[in-house]
């Protein structure tokens, strides 16, 4: 939910290909149950710190992946 972390400030959309760069990581803040998913998502790894996806502490949510 904050566009800080995302390129040119802006989120992720539904049906959007989202990529989540080495060294970035990206804290899941919002339930995304009515999406009809993301296209693709791609964690990049490096040498050094790869990129992380991981939920907010005490919270639970949905994150849907289109099946294409």
């Amino acid at each position: 939910s904050d566009t800080s972390t995302w390129v040119g400030g802006v989120l992720p959309a539904d049906g959007d290909d989202v990529v989540i760069a080495a060294g970035h990581s990206v804290k899941m803040n919002v339930n995304l149950s009515a999406w009809t998913g993301i296209y693709t998502l791609t964690i990049q790894g490096s040498s050094g710190t790869p990129g992380m996806l991981y939920w907010m502490d005490g919270s639970s949510g949905v994150l849907k992946l289109r099946n294409t």
